[in-house]
């Protein structure tokens, strides 16, 4: 998941003359896995070495058998059943006006999504979100507003980053400008992602 962070005898398996660097995250929602949920995935992509820019994405989910995937300017599309009907996905016309717990959300969030009173949160406080795929994919489908993820490792929000973009929604950091992801995957501080233009600045500092 985080290739900085091969051993050495792994990492020589990897060319460093390649330009583009496939990522992997082989079980998101790993709780969920473990306790037999449908909602766990698989996510990856393939993104360039320098300075970071995302090619292509997938993230599937295997007991749905359902599959979206996106490529940088040509668009997402949803898959449904093994080497069933592929359909190209659209922005959704109408979404929810809500963004769920998340785990490592700030006492500064709170209180931004307290003086933001449309904002309404949703799910378990006190555990949040054990998916980040089937979470973003949510807000793809326009079930949320916005999504804050702390602290996340870049595989997690960057496959959902590049369906969102090509649809015209935002992926934003601390300073509210648009997330570079880096080809390690490093955890990033902040990633905010949201259709609306009007909240890609609200949780920046």
């Amino acid at each position: 998941e985080e290739l900085k962070d091969l051993p050495e005898y792994t990492a020589k398996l990897f060319s460093n003359d390649s330009p583009f660097v496939f990522f992997l995250d082989p079980i998101d929602g790993t709780e969920n896995y473990i306790k037999h949920g449908d909602q766990y995935s698989i996510m990856g992509g393939i993104i360039g070495r320098e300075p970071g820019t995302i090619f292509f994405s997938f993230v599937f989910f295997p007991e749905s058998k359902t599959l979206y995937w996106a490529v940088k300017g040509v668009g997402v599309f949803c898959e449904q059943g093994f080497l069933g009907s592929t359909s190209a996905f659209d922005k959704p016309i109408n979404g929810a006006y809500t963004l769920p717990y998340v785990k490592r959300m700030s006492k500064t969030d709170f209180e931004r999504i307290n003086l933001h009173t449309d904002l309404r949160l949703v799910g378990d406080k006190t555990k949040g979100v054990d998916n980040a795929g089937g979470t973003l994919i949510d807000l793809l489908n326009g079930k949320h507003e916005v999504v804050i993820m702390r602290n996340f490792h870049g595989h997690d929000t960057a496959p959902v980053s590049l369906m969102l973009r090509e649809l015209g929604g935002h992926v934003t950091g601390v300073d509210g400008e648009d997330v570079q992801f880096s080809s390690t995957m490093d955890r990033i501080p902040l990633v905010v992602l949201t259709y609306n233009q009007n909240l890609r600045r609200l949780f920046a500092i």
